[in-house]
């Protein structure tokens, strides 16, 4: 190792030109690749839930998910599943592959939850099947003010944020801002 390390400061101008190189085609390429201000990605994730009203953690496994499971696992492309039983009802989070279509996805696991509904007590609700779009459900900006300035002043600040939000058309969750100043006038 200290052998290559010698080479390299006996080498300096070579060294130092093979650096420049490779710093300039990183910034060629770099500004080559095609960006996007707002991509569009598609999570391969879906989000069920099972309501049973008053069923204990242990019976909601028995009663809800294992029925539920066997019916999602004759899906392809799920590659993982997680689910959850707690007082009530219980809940299943299925990951699918990155190649799967998730529109396709979620008719399958549509059809299979209304297959396991056939094992179901008779007084268990309608199963929830929703997709899960990181897009549009997650913030990309969370703002918090904070510091040594009476609350009043920082509620003046937070006023001036919003509407500075607000005055930008592309930004969708102005009224996210909206509500959390109006709960922070409470």
């Amino acid at each position: 190792m200290t052998g290559l390390i010698d080479a390299a400061f006996t080498r300096t101008r070579v060294v130092m030109t093979a650096l420049l190189v490779m710093i300039i085609f990183g910034l060629a390429a770099y500004q080559s690749i095609p960006r996007e201000a707002d991509p569009d990605i598609t999570a391969p994730f879906v989000f069920i839930t099972l309501p049973l009203p008053g069923v204990s953690p242990e019976d909601g496994e028995r009663l809800l998910i294992r029925p539920t499971e066997l019916e999602l696992q004759t899906i392809e492309g799920v590659s993982e599943m997680n689910s959850l039983a707690f007082d009530g009802a219980a809940q299943i989070f299925i990951e699918f592959d990155t190649s799967v279509e998730i529109d396709t996805a979620l008719i399958d696991v549509r059809e299979a939850v209304d297959r396991a509904k056939a094992e179901y007590p008779a007084d268990a609700e309608e199963p929830v099947v929703n997709e899960i779009n990181l897009q549009n459900q997650f913030p990309i900006l969370t703002v918090i003010l904070s510091g040594d300035a009476p609350e009043r002043a920082l509620y003046q600040s937070a006023l001036r944020l919003r509407d500075i939000y607000l005055a930008i058309a592309t930004i969708g969750f102005g009224e996210i801002v909206a509500e959390l100043i109006k709960n922070f006038d409470n």
